[in-house]
């Protein structure tokens, strides 16, 4: 069904929601689901490419200037505002190497884990973006799902994303596709 301009709204009973099987919780661990879509979209819906390498964007070597993603959402502008955003809005924030996550999340960065955000804070995703899109910076390859973090945008407390890579094998299970 149309909703405002440049939505899709479709009705509950024509989606299957897949949680993956090893899901835990809010402790960041396989925090992914995929959403089943079993009415037919028109040709006109955009499809988004799914990053099925796992090196790139989000696993190199720590540098002087890392690569920057794009976070898109209708959560919080601010943490502790309790208002989720009616237009949809977007931030580019600076990929940040597992070593520096891992220290200020000890024990809750994987693998998988993609970590994102600035060292002084000050822009991040927030309650309400999350299961949200990570973007390649040209916005064509989505390579996270947001999961967590502490607070929004706190100095030394990154934003914590699904890496997309690392679940297309599971993706590929449930959907019988081959990414």
């Amino acid at each position: 069904n149309a909703g405002e301009a440049g939505t899709v709204r479709i009705a509950q009973e024509n989606l299957k929601v897949h949680m993956h099987p090893k899901l835990y919780g809010s402790a960041g661990i396989n925090d992914v689901a995929l959403i089943e879509i079993l009415t037919p979209l028109s040709a006109s819906h955009k499809v988004i490419k799914l990053s099925r390498k796992v090196g790139g964007v989000a696993e190199q070597e720590p540098r002087d200037e890392m690569p920057n993603v794009r976070v898109l959402g209708y959560g919080y502008l601010a943490e502790g505002t309790g208002q989720t955003q009616k237009r949809l809005s977007q931030v580019d924030v600076p990929v940040v190497d597992q070593k520096t996550c891992a220290a200020s999340y000890p024990g809750k960065i994987f693998d998988y884990s993609i970590c994102a955000g600035f060292e002084d804070g000050g822009k991040d995703s927030c309650s309400g973006d999350s299961g949200g899109p990570l973007f390649s910076i040209n916005g064509e390859e989505q390579v996270g799902i947001v999961s967590f973090g502490k607070g929004c945008a706190r100095p030394d407390y990154y934003g914590v994303y699904m890496r997309v890579s690392s679940f297309v094998p599971w993706i590929n299970r449930v959907t019988g596709l081959h990414l």
